[in-house]
C-alpha cells in the first residue's frame, strides 16, 4: 500500500529555459541581443503549485507524463528534491 498524499497535481510539467539578457529588445528590433546566461528550471502551474505545497509541509504527488530523456529525468529529480 502506498503513502497517502495531501495534494495530487494532474497536468503537464514543462522544462523551462530562461535567457538572461542585458537589455530587452524592442518588438521590431532586428539587432541581436547577447544572452548572458541560461537558467533551467521546472515550471508550469502544476509543478509550481506542487513544489509550493511541499515546501509548506504537505505530501504532494504528480500525475502526468515525464520523458525518459535527460530533461524528463531532471524534472523528476526536482520533484523528488521537494518531497
Amino acid at each position: 500500500m502506498g503513502k497517502s498524499l495531501d495534494v495530487v497535481g494532474l497536468g503537464y510539467c514543462p522544462y523551462d529555459i530562461l535567457a538572461i539578457v542585458a537589455r530587452l529588445p524592442d518588438f521590431d528590433d532586428v539587432q541581436m541581443v547577447h544572452v548572458d546566461e541560461l537558467v533551467y528550471d521546472g515550471g508550469g502551474p502544476v509543478g509550481t503549485a506542487l513544489a509550493a505545497v511541499a515546501r509548506l509541509g504537505a505530501k504532494a504527488g504528480y500525475v502526468g507524463v515525464l520523458g525518459d530523456d535527460a530533461e524528463g529525468r531532471w524534472l523528476r529529480n526536482l520533484f523528488v528534491q521537494e518531497r
